[in-house]
């Protein structure tokens, strides 16, 4: 380079090859010799393409060109300048010295004012959870602000545009600014903004050229938007002859050229220069196609199509995602095998970040005693990562699975506690399936090597997380967590780079930063300790470089900046992907920037039009995919097609002179497949001759009343649950454990009645002390204190005891108890078959007119049969005559029987041979439902209004003459037909009817 050299800026036009012609460039600037150049790019992704040009024509040795981006010349001048160079701060080092920063401004401070007030927050114990996210965003102010070489000012008097923990920040700016750069200089620690601000500080005092630079062709390439430091650090080595090389519209030459490369046309007024053309106009536009679709996976339906029908493997492609979620599905409908993928993915998408997420929940989730809820556990061992560890075999082999122990213990933590101890759920769990083989051999992966290496993973995912205090404390768990799946994952990593990419950015960007910065050693609060950890794993990216440049390349819409592409795919170009919405910043809102002096989001806009139309207007043939609706409302989530894919309509149509209609070429569209949306069919299930044969099968057993209750309540239902054996999965009971609560209470009861059998019975019978004393150590024993939510545990000690002796003080007069839990059995004949009915009433009494059947109930109490369905002879004459094939009563009778279990308790108590001798003394009565959610009153099935006539009646005739249809029907009917009532809402096998 020599001195003060004006060189005239190169403009390349943009529908050119800007990598080949700085190549040509370079060549040209150094006689051949590129190792005597250095090129600075705006960002990394381009040396790539420039290194593989030099690849393709190098016929022998050569030393290539030393390419950077401007962070890297920034450092390249302090270097020489400084002879030192600070190390770089991470954004834990920033945030740290700005916490450092508040408290000691605090100090200068009255107790009342808004910096004191905040610096106070920060020594709670969750001061630092709060604080972390806008320390960050702090941090990236300040940097910005030295990128820009802006002195802060105090923004006062802005509570009404950003939140009061914002306003005190800014109220205090320039000091925590001031104190912030001293702070970080004394540390020897530097940001890329304060070194961009050094390199142009001193390059204004005109020193002598970098030592790096010094007899080398420097070509500032490609860049659109400078900042104040890199504008003053370029112009110093411009006017010592560095050339600054543009890939632009050419027409801005003559003062014209499109909207987008207005920052081109300030650049050159801004340093007085002159432009000459660097290559050549193609002249010819593009050919573009516009498809929008109702979806994404509509437009990647059609991208399929395209690259199928129109595959050009000869030429260079791209497809351009413009944000990460599409990453994925792009992948999955791709039909090409040889594809390249030049982006950096978002580490917080991963499947590893997913993991670590549920180890923290999972830790957030333990009480005192180390103790984790089984869902975060059930969470974690079913993550893929988990799943696919093994222990490795000892020679070649396949190593041996850790996923049988696991399934193993997902069914135990299923049938166990709310709250488990993972350690020794998995030793037990060991000791229990190896203490059973009992010599035999071993299941595949249950043994002895398999099971240690559950025992070794519940301590590094659980156990181990127990103790955490610092970032240091966080970096070790998850340095043991990479160890684990290293060493037991080995054989599943080089089948999926793109998940080790991901372990690598952990291992080498996340950890790192944990454990190597100012405040690796300070105790936080575990919610500050995750929230450092969640704010690390969004701003690690994980980097995929194409290697070779060959075959069809996916890059995100910034990794296409500079480079050239014969066939362009854009997908999803929606108003709020590009440019996209600007994210609301709640430290500095885009109304504030131009008090600082800082640019606003539309030199943002601007930059990514100049991308778009770039990318373009290079290429032979683009296809612009889109998804689009009518927004009816601000808070529609429809989608707008953006203003770009406006703007290429707008040029075509202008090129086309008319207007282009939708559905027609090139503007096409996908139609919306309109179907009718599903409705429940409520279909019946036709009997086959192998249903005959279980269901001949279930008849020939032993029934119960709640099988009954099942089949009439809806035969759909019974179906499912008895003759296919679908059964709801077993899982821990998270919210009222109706059940274990109605068991406890049986037990009470029966601990409490059993003296009395034998005895009269009334309301002074049963002492409340004593029932309340049961309920403590039923309660107790039950393991209901520990799986019930907090709040149902309170409620049902505080109201158990009082409803128990609501219960005793509310009791009949009983002659004599006479069985407590009273197994009972009958034989029922009817249409040439015999079915045994079995089952146990809780309660059997002698009353004044007779035996009496008692059924506790706990939860909900069943409806009883109103008083004239007794008296229907309509539905009981339909009963009887029913035959398959005729109009059938069932729905009929589940609408007015809500339950069967009365009647069919009755009937085998009277039927009972062990009943002979108590129904010799007394006839059967009544039957009754205690409810004992209330305060224990009885619900009769008959009750006194019925006359003795009557009810003589309906014992003896009606309700044999009941079971006898049930019974008929379930043997013969030739469907089971779905009955819509209430109860389908709480079915489980309602999905069925859908």
């Amino acid at each position: 380079m020599s001195s003060r050299t004006r060189s005239p800026f190169l403009i390349v036009p943009w529908d050119d090859d800007f990598m080949l012609r700085v190549h040509n460039l370079v060549d040209e600037l150094t006689n051949g010799r590129p190792g005597k150049a250095v090129i600075v790019f705006p960002l990394n992704r381009p040396k790539r393409y420039l290194l593989d040009i030099y690849r393709k024509e190098a016929d022998k040795p050569l030393l290539l060109p030393r390419i950077i981006n401007a962070g890297q010349l920034a450092q390249t001048c302090l270097e020489s300048w400084t002879r030192a160079v600070p190390r770089m701060a991470g954004t834990l080092d920033q945030v740290a010295a700005l916490k450092e920063c508040l408290m000691e401004l605090s100090l200068k401070e009255k107790r009342t004012s808004p910096l004191a007030r905040l610096a106070d927050t920060l020594l709670d114990d969750d001061g630092m959870a709060r604080f972390y996210p806008w320390g960050a965003r702090l941090a990236h102010l300040l940097d910005e602000c030295a990128g820009h070489l802006v002195e802060a000012e105090d923004l006062l008097h802005v509570d009404d545009v950003v939140a009061p923990y914002a306003a005190a920040l800014l109220g205090s700016l320039s000091r925590i600014q001031e104190r912030y750069r001293s702070l970080m200089r004394s540390r020897g620690m530097s940001t890329p903004g304060m070194d961009a601000q050094r390199a142009a500080q001193l390059a204004d005092a005109s020193p002598d050229l970098p030592l790096k630079l010094q007899g080398k062709s420097v070509v500032l390439a490609g860049f659109v938007r400078l900042t104040c430091a890199e504008d003053r650090l370029f112009r110093y080595l411009w006017e010592r002859g560095a050339r600054v090389c543009l890939h632009t519209d050419p027409e801005i030459l003559s003062g014209a050229g499109h909207w987008s490369c207005a920052e081109h046309k300030e650049w050159l007024a801004r340093w007085k220069a002159k432009g000459e053309l660097l290559g050549e106009s193609r002249g010819v536009e593009p050919v573009i196609r516009f498809h929008a679709g109702y979806d994404l996976h509509s437009q990647l339906l059609e991208l399929k199509k395209e690259l199928e029908n129109h595959p050009h493997p000869e030429d260079s492609r791209a497809v351009v995602i413009t944000h990460d979620s599409l990453l994925m599905p792009t992948l999955h409908h791709i039909p090409e095998k040889n594809i390249n993928i030049s982006l950096g993915y978002p580490l917080e998408r991963s499947l590893l970040a997913q993991l670590v997420e549920r180890l923290m929940e999972t830790r957030r989730g333990m009480n005192g005693e180390g103790l984790a809820h089984w869902k975060s556990l059930m969470a974690l061992i079913r993550h893929p990562y988990v799943r696919m560890l093994g222990v490795p075999a000892d020679g070649e082999g396949d190593p041996s699975p850790l996923r049988p122990f696991l399934s193993r213990m997902e069914e135990r933590l299923r049938t166990g506690s709310r709250l488990v101890d993972a350690q020794s759920c998995a030793s037990d769990l060991v000791d229990d399936i190896l203490g059973d083989l009992d010599g035999k051999p071993p299941a595949e992966g249950l043994n002895e090597a398999t099971g240690q290496l559950l025992e070794k993973v519940m301590e590094t995912l659980v156990s181990g997380w127990r103790q955490l205090e610092t970032l240091n404390d966080m970096a070790s768990r998850l340095r043991e967590l990479c160890r684990l799946l290293l060493e037991y994952g080995a054989h599943i990593w080089p089948r999926f780079p793109l998940d080790a990419e991901c372990l690598a950015r952990l291992m080498q960007g996340v950890i790192p930063e944990l454990s190597d910065n100012a405040m690796a050693e300070e105790r936080l609060s575990m919610d500050s300790l995750f929230a450092i950890v969640r704010q690390e794993l969004a701003e690690q990216r994980v980097p995929f470089e194409a290697d070779p440049l060959t075959g069809l390349q996916i890059l995100g819409t910034l990794e296409t900046r500079l480079l050239h592409f014969d066939r362009v795919y854009l997908l999803d170009l929606t108003e709020d992907a590009l440019p996209g919405a600007p994210a609301r910043d709640p430290l500095l809102p885009d109304s504030l920037r131009p008090l600082l002096g800082l640019p606003d989001n539309s030199r943002r806009d601007m930059l990514a039009a100049h991308t778009f139309h770039r990318l373009i207007a290079g290429a032979k043939e683009v296809c612009l995919y889109w998804q689009e609706g009518v927004q009816t409302g601000v808070m529609d989530g429809k989608k707008l097609r953006s203003r770009l894919v406006e703007e290429a309509i707008w040029r075509v149509e202008q090129r086309r002179g008319e207007t282009l209609r939708p559905g027609e070429a090139p503007l096409f569209s996908s139609a919306f497949p309109m179907t009718e949306p599903p409705t429940p069919l409520y279909e019946p299930i036709p009997r086959t001759d192998a249903i005959n044969e279980k269901m001949d099968e279930i008849l020939s057993r032993q029934l119960s009343p709640t099988s009954l209750d099942a089949y009439i309540s809806c035969p759909a239902r019974f179906f499912r649950r008895y003759v296919c054996s679908l059964k709801e999965q077993d899982e821990v009971m998270e919210g009222d454990d109706h059940l274990g609560v109605g068991t406890m209470l049986h037990a009470v009861l029966l601990r409490a009645f059993q003296p009395l059998v034998g005895q009269p019975v009334g309301p002074g019978s049963l002492n409340p002390d004593r029932l309340e004393r049961l309920f403590r150590e039923e309660l107790d024993a039950s393991g209901l204190t520990v799986n019930l939510p907090a709040q149902s545990r309170f409620m049902l000690e505080a109201a158990g005891p009082s409803r128990l002796k609501d219960f005793a003080s509310s009791q009949p007069e009983v002659l004599k108890l006479l069985q407590l839990e009273h197994d009972v059995s009958a034989v029922l004949e009817g249409n040439g078959r015999r079915f045994t009915l079995e089952g146990t009433i809780d309660r059997l009494d002698r009353r004044e007119r007779g035996l009496v059947v008692l059924d506790y109930k706990s939860g909900s109490t069943s409806r009883q049969p109103h008083a004239s369905f007794w008296g229907d002879e309509f539905l009981w004459e339909a009963m009887e005559e029913w035959l398959p094939g005729r109009p059938d009563p069932m729905p009929d009778l589940a609408r007015s029987l809500y339950s069967v279990q009365l009647p069919a308790y009755m009937y085998m108590c009277g039927h009972d041979p062990r009943n002979a001798e108590e129904l010799r003394i007394s006839p059967l009565y009544d039957a009754a439902l205690v409810q004992l959610a209330d305060r224990g009153e009885e619900i009769p099935l008959f009750g006194p209004k019925i006359d003795d006539e009557t009810r003589e009646r309906v014992i003896s005739d009606r309700i044999p003459a009941l079971l006898r249809f049930i019974l008929r029907h379930m043997a013969t009917a030739s469907s089971f037909s779905p009955i819509r009532s209430e109860r389908c809402a709480r079915c489980p096998y309602r999905s069925f009817c859908r």
